[in-house]
């Protein structure tokens, strides 16, 4: 399957290989693939407050955690249940999740890495 080129933006020709050929309509060069990386989370209350309402979203959505029955009524038993005992655990801790914290340190010292070892490619 070849692309068009529209506009000057290089589009993938797919090869039976797999690997990708970028071209134009007078010229064709070939480019290392690219790889990217995806830093996810499911997140977490950044402050005690939001305890509840974090463990209300995470166990109403099915998506994510499928309930045997009635989700939502499920979801907010569950929630109101261990909201106290999680926001005592994240007193002790600081007051939130550290999550965000730590996923944004992980990409800074992945742009570091990747800064050192394939400056080519920069920007990261």
């Amino acid at each position: 399957r070849r692309a068009q080129v529209t506009s000057g933006v290089w589009t993938p020709l797919t090869l039976a290989a797999g690997a990708r050929r970028f071209t134009n309509d007078t010229t064709a060069r070939s480019r290392k693939p690219k790889t990217g990386i995806v830093l996810l989370n499911l997140g977490g209350p950044e402050v005690a407050e939001d305890v509840h309402d974090f463990l209300l979203r995470l166990f109403s959505d099915r998506d994510l955690i499928q309930l045997p029955f009635n989700q939502s009524a499920m979801a907010k038993w569950i929630a109101k249940r261990r909201t106290g005992r999680i926001q005592e655990q994240y007193e002790k801790i600081g007051g939130g999740s550290p999550i965000r914290k730590w996923t944004d340190l992980q990409g800074e010292k992945m742009v570091q890495l990747l800064d050192k070892i394939s400056p080519e490619t920069a920007p990261h």
